[in-house]
């Protein structure tokens, strides 16, 4: 055995390899403080039984090479540094694939690195290849399939198709299909292989998503060793920049284990699934799908796994609980309609209207959602139905009904395809319009409710849906003759009710319809979006968004528009009056919905508010903004219910993966097969990173340097005249002062200067507003900040917006800094300070 072996006690934690009188000290260490594991035991009594056994005939290659002390590739280059050559030689692997260095420019980097070393370059690799060649072994590898004509699915092997005997052709032109997939089973079999990952993923560290309803039912039936996975797909275009002509998309498949804590889902990435390539290469979704069922079927079933935790077998299993997937995804995937059907929602049976004058589908039913009792019920003529309302909530789909309906669909299609003379077209197209189903999918062999439970709106997709849908209509851009005649023949928003219906537009000398804006008002609420004043960490603000909607604005920028107060402030006094208090209302309750603190009870205190605010848009603004995204939102509560705050399934985390995809792409030829190896590597190199044999000091930050202040917390401010000398406060020591002229992060946001960092706090009642002046940070929780009060908030009922008036405060000037708020978006007009949201 070698001199020195991993410990993996509870202070070293398999990040040091020692000696093995050491590790036994350590051993002795832990079960003093009464932490006791079968790593102990087996170190105690047979450490020479550690590597070889039957403990570890189910490790993967990963664990095999983290427990073996032998391993020649764990040891040091040369005998004059620390650096192993797993360390520098996956580290160089990693900069190789992520860069899309060329073998022949990183073999020239190894010749520098061996040159300059001399007679010390030890075991440096001599090629990349020889890197590649050691490493391969440690590698989930992924699989390529191909597809003949008739979508018959083969192995990249196969020159000859296995059902219908076509020939698969090599040539370029008439190259098959290609699906590349990744298993997802081996690489969650490394997860329980690093021991502390093991560890914290069975006891469910606390996070948000742990505290919810779809958690706690979970749970409830299942062992605490069982897995949560969040399934995505979702397309993308990796040559967007640089394509003027024609457009090539990639549909990535991917998925996530819900289980660890938010510091090792950091550094441990999203689990690429599959990789579809498109639009030329189209592939039908459900035989590539098929491949991914199968897997997470035998997952659900359950898998002899070694966990290295406790150094036994279990069965492991998981289940998928949520499909995160826009409308779009939601259609290719699980077999639906798309957006512009009669019945496109996934959750329930709503029927939407086509519209000619439009040329478009709109749905009308917001009031369906409202009591049976609500007035907004009775109004007729205000609504494009013309027609009061006593229809219940549209009926929800049920799983076994979907199931018998797409098993039906599929079956119909098969023969179809077959026996083209049977003529079944018609019918299919008539089932597929009643239903909202096109055909079936392999997501309905599991044991999962894919149109309720376990499909959640898809917030990210949604809000930027209905924000860019508002502002290209009250800004002109989608005003065309054709939503003025569709209105009009429904004989509503006529010219001569504009003064009625307008607020102090005597002024005025063109005409504009309520729901627009006039050229002076888009110049002055695009004026009044750049005096906004927003914190650190804040989505920086388009341009313009009143006078033109900007076409690369980001999905967090429409979410930050949406969210914090900007809309409402913007359009202050503009648009008819109705139309502003329901658009000004209707982001009002969006941003409590949206607020990642929302609860349960806030959730049911706003659900009918939500229902009606939704109502209400249906009424004051032209039916052509009534798309299926209005629809899908009356759905949004049911899941805030169920999976907590939105952030818990919105598609942002998915979205910064397919990132990563896009730049681990250095090949036109073969985009899919270059992503796929590059995600190769970076598992690789993620685990061991995990397990303490790369880069094993971690990512280096250089923040700046804290400043420390002698002295106690009470001298410090009794001598500055901040508190007296009778005021209470806990004598620690002062270990930061931070003036917020620099950068400074707290957990309750970031702090840049002066006008980005107004806060607020609650006192009795009130809220009063301030800017912090310092932060101070002790050498326990205990942080206090200065605060150079400013006055009094109140709610303006108007815009849903703040005021800040100057009154008579008798507050101290330093707070806890629990007690303050994150940092506030406010703005400035005639000397009047806005606060935009709370």
């Amino acid at each position: 055995m070698s001199d020195t072996v991993q410990c993996w006690c509870m202070s070293c934690n398999g990040y040091r390899s020692l000696s093995m009188k050491t590790v036994l000290k350590h051993i002795q260490h832990d079960r003093c403080n009464g932490f006791n594991s079968e790593w102990h035991d087996r170190y105690d009594k047979k450490p020479e039984d550690t590597i070889s056994g039957t403990s570890f005939t189910k490790r993967t290659a990963i664990g095999k090479f983290i427990s073996d002390q032998t391993e020649p590739r764990k040891k040091p280059l040369h005998g004059l540094t620390k650096l192993t050559w797993i360390d520098f030689s996956v580290t160089l692997l990693d900069i190789h694939v992520r860069c899309g260095l060329s073998e022949k420019d990183t073999n020239i980097v190894l010749d520098l690195i061996r040159e300059a070393l001399g007679p010390w370059s030890g075991d440096i690799p001599k090629n990349i290849n020889e890197i590649k060649k050691k490493v391969d072994d440690l590698l989930v590898k992924h699989e390529t399939y191909i597809f003949c004509p008739d979508n018959h699915r083969n192995k990249e092997s196969d020159s000859v198709c296995n059902v219908c005997h076509a020939v698969l052709s090599k040539n370029v032109e008439n190259a098959p299909k290609k699906y590349h997939y990744c298993p997802v089973i081996p690489r969650l079999q490394q997860l329980y292989d690093i021991p502390h990952v093991a560890s914290i993923m069975q006891n469910h560290p606390s996070s948000k998503l742990h505290y919810t309803s779809m958690w706690k039912d979970r749970y409830s039936q299942t062992s605490p060793t069982d897995l949560t996975l969040s399934y995505c797909s979702d397309g993308f275009n990796p040559y967007h920049h640089v394509m003027k002509k024609g457009s090539y998309s990639i549909w990535a498949q991917s998925c996530e284990v819900l289980n660890l804590p938010p510091i090792l889902d950091k550094s441990i990435p999203k689990l690429l699934i599959g990789m579809i390539p498109g639009p030329k290469m189209d592939i039908d979704m459900s035989l590539v799908t098929e491949i991914a069922v199968n897997e997470f079927d035998i997952l659900q079933q359950g898998i002899e796994t070694y966990d290295a935790s406790t150094g036994k077998c279990f069965q492991l299993k998981g289940k998928i609980e949520m499909f995160i997937l826009d409308v779009p995804g939601a259609a290719k995937e699980l077999g639906h309609m798309q957006q512009n059907a009669a019945i496109a929602c996934p959750r329930c049976y709503s029927q939407g209207m086509y519209c000619k004058t439009l040329s478009k589908m709109v749905y009308l039913e917001s009031r369906r959602f409202l009591e049976s009792d609500h007035r907004l019920r009775l109004e007729g003529n205000s609504y494009p139905d013309q027609a009061t309302e006593t229809r219940p909530p549209p009926e929800s789909r049920t799983k076994k009904a979907e199931t018998q309906i797409g098993r039906g669909l599929a079956d119909m299609r098969e023969e179809n395809r077959k026996n083209p003379q049977a003529r079944i077209g018609t019918a299919i197209k008539q089932l597929s319009k009643e239903t909202g189903r096109t055909t079936g999918t392999p997501w309905q062999r599991l044991d999962l409710d894919i149109n309720i439970d376990n499909l959640p709106v898809e917030p990210m997709h949604m809000i930027k849906g209905i924000t860019s849908s508002i502002l290209k209509l009250i800004n002109g851009e989608d005003v065309t003759q054709k939503v003025k005649t569709a209105e009009e023949e429904l004989g509503r928003f006529q010219h001569e009710n504009r003064k009625k219906q307008r607020f102090n537009d005597e002024d005025r000398s063109e005409y504009c319809v309520p729901y627009t804006l006039t050229t002076s008002e888009k110049d002055l609420a695009d004026l009044r979006l750049k005096s906004i004043i927003c914190p650190d960490g804040f989505s920086d603000l388009p341009e313009s968004l009143f006078t033109k909607v900007e076409g690369k604005t980001k999905s967090h920028t429409w979410l930050q528009v949406s969210t914090s107060g900007v809309i409402n402030f913007c359009i202050r006094g503009m648009l008819g009056i109705k139309q502003r208090e329901t658009l000004s209302n209707f982001y009002f309750v969006l941003s409590k919905l949206f607020d990642k603190g929302v609860t349960r009870e806030i959730v049911d205190e706003y659900e009918s508010r939500w229902h009606e605010s939704l109502a209400l848009m249906e009424r004051d603004f032209p039916m052509s903004l009534k798309t299926i995204n209005f629809h899908i939102a009356h759905h949004l509560p049911t899941y805030l219910k169920r999976f907590g705050s939105v952030d818990n399934f919105w598609m942002f985390g998915f979205e910064r993966f397919n990132h990563t995809l896009i730049e681990s792409i250095h090949s036109k030829k073969h985009p899919e097969k270059s992503a796929m190896n590059v995600i190769e590597i970076q598992w690789l190199t993620a685990i061991l990173k995990c397990c303490g044999l790369v880069n094993r000091n971690g990512e280096r930050n250089k923040g700046r340097e804290k400043v420390p202040v002698g002295g106690d917390i009470k001298k410090y401010l009794i001598a500055r005249g901040y508190v007296s000398d009778d005021d209470n406060l806990y004598e620690e020591k002062i270990v930061t002062i931070i003036e917020t002229e620099e950068k400074s992060t707290t957990y309750r946001g970031e702090f840049t200067s002066k006008p980005a960092s107004l806060v607020y706090v609650e006192v009795n009642g009130d809220l009063f507003c301030g800017r912090i002046v310092k932060l101070i940070t002790t050498d326990s929780e205990l942080k206090l900040c200065n605060v150079d009060w400013v006055g009094k908030i109140v709610l303006c009922n108007k815009s849903f917006c703040y005021n800040v008036i100057k009154v008579k405060m008798n507050l101290k000037n330093y707070i806890n800094l629990r007690f303050v708020s994150a940092p506030l978006v406010h703005a400035y007009e005639e000397d009047k300070l806005w606060i935009l949201s709370l």
